[in-house]
């Protein structure tokens, strides 16, 4: 079984990951950009189960990242004029909970990770730009911009929420191919944010989670070691179905009368300083949406493709995990079973891989979308329960209770070993032992 995989983002090098684990060799990662590892982009958050399975991946993985980046401990929420309303430890709470920490990252350094991890990184071929994508019952034939062709039995779409595998999905030859800034039917954009990388600013307190909120406009921080991922969001005036393009002179106009805004408890440190000291930023209108068809025919959607969430919460790539290793696992048994590479055998393989992660996707997107758009409506919330509950309790209450499904329910690989096991306070809803991976093996004979 031949398979390509459009995008060495982090979905597709995890999925790259996970395909090797499962001794799935047979696959090549096509990547439009000229070099893999690009300093662009902003933050990504991993949560425990994510950890986890950089555990069960191993080639050094969880070693490596534990090396890069330190966990996250403390949680500071502040009012429109940076007044406290909770300090907590909700991430060291977490971590007690499950085991593995939260870890944060520059996502260009979680892709370089990925890369340098990866076995066989030849397969790896950069500055492929996808022209077609021509399907029959036997194959899929990927035809590039400098005139390659690819051929494989199962053709993976990790490319992101502009998928241009899913604009191509199932056509011969369409043209014009659609427009990009149409967004797929069921994502829609109700915030408008700015994202960046700044060092870490004096003042601004490390391995720390910042969040500022007032009504329509909420700030994010996330400090690790010596740098601050950041984002500023804004409601536009209404939800809409179309996502724009913004240059540097947008993203002036759009933080300029905001950078008076203090970012930390007791400190002198304002927006402005961050925009100023900025490494890199954007203007990204926030797509939020779970797709209603996630493969046709020999093709199937992985990560943002299929599923984009708000980045408040960080689930994004966390779920883009999970949907890697629910395919993996699925392929793996396909594989095990001596399956064919018919069309027959594969389209149930597709159908049963959306079935089983649609409703955690669901849930992951709206958690992510309700938290950001009422999020002016938890300091006066939060102020409530503090008149019953000590402040240090809120926090507790949300990784106990409100949250503790996020990493207690993800999904794991059935038939690889974790080399350094965490647990904690919460059990894993998928137990990883012996005899659990002897059970799935015995089924997949």
């Amino acid at each position: 079984m031949r398979i390509i995989i459009i995008g060495a983002g982090p979905a597709g090098l995890i999925f790259a990951h996970c395909l090797t684990r499962a001794g799935i060799d047979d696959f090549i990662i096509l990547e439009r950009r000229r070099e893999v590892v690009e300093e662009l982009g902003s933050g990504i958050l991993l949560w425990p189960h994510t950890i986890r399975i950089f555990d069960q991946l191993g080639n050094g993985l969880l070693d490596a990242a534990r090396k890069m980046e330190p966990s996250l401990l403390e949680t500071v929420r502040l009012d429109a004029k940076g007044k406290l309303i909770t300090r907590g430890s909700f991430w060291h709470r977490l971590k007690e909970n499950h085991g593995h920490p939260a870890m944060v990252f520059q996502r260009y350094q979680l892709i370089q990770l990925l890369y340098e991890k990866l076995p066989g990184r030849e397969k790896v071929l950069c500055n492929k730009r996808i022209k077609a994508i021509n399907e029959s019952s036997s194959e899929v034939e990927v035809v590039c911009s400098d005139g390659c062709s690819y051929k494989c039995d199962i053709l993976v779409g990790a490319d992101g929420v502009h998928s241009m595998v899913r604009q191509l999905l199932g056509t011969c030859e369409r043209s014009p191919i659609p427009d990009p800034l149409n967004l797929p039917e069921g994502v829609r954009t109700t915030f408008r944010a700015v994202c960046g990388i700044s060092p870490l600013i004096p003042g601004l307190p490390p391995r720390t989670q910042i969040d500022i909120m007032q009504k329509d406009t909420i700030w994010q921080l996330l400090q690790s070691g010596d740098w601050v991922g950041w984002c500023f969001y804004r409601r536009l005036p209404q939800t809409t179905t179309k996502t724009s393009r913004f240059n540097d002179e947008d993203a002036d106009e759009f933080v300029s009368q905001f950078q008076h805004q203090i970012m930390a408890e007791g400190s002198s440190v304002t927006f402005g300083d961050l925009w100023r000291s900025r490494k890199r930023a954007q203007v990204v209108d926030i797509e939020e949406g779970v797709l209603k068809e996630w493969h046709k025919g020999r093709v199937v959607l992985l990560g943002d493709a299929t599923h984009k969430m708000s980045p408040n919460l960080g689930l994004g790539g966390n779920a883009a995990v999970e949907s890697a290793v629910t395919l993996s696992n699925l392929l793996f048994s396909h594989v095990q079973n001596n399956g064919q590479s018919d069309m027959a055998s594969i389209e149930p393989i597709f159908s049963e891989y959306q079935k089983r992660r649609m409703k955690r996707t669901q849930d992951c997107t709206h958690i992510s979308g309700n938290i950001l758009s009422f999020a002016w409506l938890a300091v006066y919330a939060i102020r409530f329960l503090c008149i019953f509950i000590p402040v240090e309790a809120v926090d507790r209450l949300l990784a106990d209770w409100v949250l503790n499904w996020v990493s207690r329910d993800g999904e794991i690989l059935k038939f690889a070993q974790e080399c350094q096991h965490q647990s904690g306070r919460i059990a894993w809803r998928y137990p990883n032992t012996d005899e659990t991976q002897r059970v799935f093996l015995t089924k997949t004979r």
